[in-house]
């Protein structure tokens, strides 16, 4: 769902078993941000279990809980991604690979954010998650 003068996006997933079985699943909804500054202290994440030694945009890491958020200081903004289920928060940065002088080198680009979910749905059951990600500018 968007809307022009709107700076929150809505995205609603729903998965309904047609079988005659029960299933378990794990579903993820991948998300990308280019904030530049993989290593600098002005770019980081703030959510549940993220601490401070390991909040860099370049870092990889688990959490859980129903919010994440990308905070940009350098440029005053913020994304912030909230579930209404308990979310897994999956977290690692994209990097390119290039040879120099020096040798190779990791070359941060973007930053991605898995949420996911262990789903167990009976046949016929439906299951369905509201994701919002709020874009803040100060």
């Amino acid at each position: 769902m968007f809307s022009s003068d709107s700076k929150s996006h809505k995205i609603i997933y729903e998965i309904t078993n047609n079988s005659n079985k029960s299933l378990e699943l794990w579903f993820g909804a991948e998300f990308n941000f280019s904030l530049l500054g993989g290593k600098t202290p002005d770019r980081y994440y703030i959510g549940n279990g993220i601490t401070h030694e390991t909040n860099y945009l370049s870092s990889t890491g688990v959490s859980n809980g129903r919010e994440i958020n990308l905070i940009n200081e350098w440029d005053k903004f913020s994304i912030s991604l909230r579930s209404n289920k308990e979310t897994i928060f999956w977290r690692c940065p994209v990097e390119t690979v290039s040879q120099s002088e020096d040798g190779f080198e990791r070359t941060y680009q973007s930053s991605t954010v898995l949420m996911n979910w262990k789903i167990k749905l009976n046949p016929s059951e439906t299951w369905n998650v509201e994701i919002i990600k709020d874009i803040t500018c100060w």
